[in-house]
């Protein structure tokens, strides 16, 4: 195997788990903002809320760092 498709494989593989935590943290959330929902749960809804704040700042890092990933001297190509 090349050392592009090698290279490609493992970013490819980042990106992956890197989606599955994402949707991991995601599902976890809803679960608890329903929970605090049936509940009226005051504190665990405000909790949902900054966990909340920590999913999209995690999404916005990985999302940076895709963007701005360097590999072979050439940045990635921006997809807008």
């Amino acid at each position: 195997m090349s050392k592009a498709r090698e290279l490609f494989d493992r970013e490819l593989t980042g990106l992956r788990d890197n989606i599955l935590h994402l949707a991991e943290m995601t599902e976890v959330a809803i679960k608890l903002a329903v929970q605090a929902l049936k509940d009226q749960d005051k504190n665990l809804a405000h909790r949902v809320i900054a966990d909340a704040g920590h999913i999209y700042v995690h999404r916005q890092v990985q999302g940076t760092q895709f963007l701005n990933h360097e590999h072979a001297g050439t940045k990635t190509a921006r997809v807008r």
